[in-house]
């Protein structure tokens, strides 16, 4: 894990100028720290691409994030295809 805190993982997803694979990373560290909150306004991110949002999405599915997972779910201003992909992610977690 880098030295970075969730709120600089978080801005650096949000930095157009850095490349994918550093934004990736950068989700990547939310996940391995179990930042849900903050993997969540990713996803809620209307100006974020899609590629970045739906990657946020799938970092959330762990059980540490479940409840996250039902939000998202229940969240009708969410664009129809995260949510239906939020599902098929809780019923995987679940069934694990």
């Amino acid at each position: 894990m880098s030295s970075r805190t969730p709120a600089e993982c978080l801005d650096l997803v949000l930095d157009e100028s850095a490349t994918a694979e550093t934004r990736r990373r950068a989700i990547g560290e939310l996940q391995t720290a179990n930042e849900c909150d903050e993997l969540e306004r990713l996803v809620r991110r209307e100006g974020l691409t899609d590629q970045f949002r739906k990657r946020a999405l799938e970092s959330v599915a762990t059980p540490q994030c479940r409840s996250t997972l039902r939000r998202l779910i229940d969240e009708r201003t969410l664009k129809e295809s995260l949510r239906a992909d939020a599902r098929e992610l809780l019923e995987t977690i679940e069934n694990d």
